[in-house]
């Protein structure tokens, strides 16, 4: 029988996280290269960027890879802290929202996101 042990587990959970990490990096500065650009995330932070991206969903609940990934994505086009932007107040007021979970919340801005660029159209 196999035996993974806690030291193995975490080995391995560390790798993923490395992986997504990566996996981040690289969508980022293919998909969001002027944002970036604009925020002065370059080759040298990005790293940090996405590492504290990560930390910051943590801490509204949001735990899968497809709702950090938008967290990321809307930290790359709205700002490093659009989650408590003024100016986004509709991303604030979901955000904020303690009677949402963190997948409620990534849904709620990826459906305010989907309406704003019908707006633009």
């Amino acid at each position: 029988m196999l035996v993974i042990r806690d030291v193995q587990n975490q080995a391995l959970a560390q790798h993923r996280q490395q992986q997504f990490i990566q996996e981040m990096i690289e969508n980022l500065q293919h998909s969001y290269a002027d944002h970036l650009l604009l925020q002065k995330i370059d080759e040298d932070n990005i790293k940090d960027f996405v590492t504290s991206g990560i930390q910051h969903a943590r801490n509204y609940e949001i735990r899968s890879r497809s709702n950090v990934k938008l967290f990321l994505e809307c930290m790359a086009e709205f700002g490093e802290i659009f989650y408590a932007d003024e100016s986004l107040d509709w991303c604030v007021e979901i955000m904020c929202d303690s009677t949402l979970s963190g997948e409620e919340k990534m849904d709620a801005i990826d459906e305010s996101l989907v309406l704003l660029e019908m707006d633009v159209s």
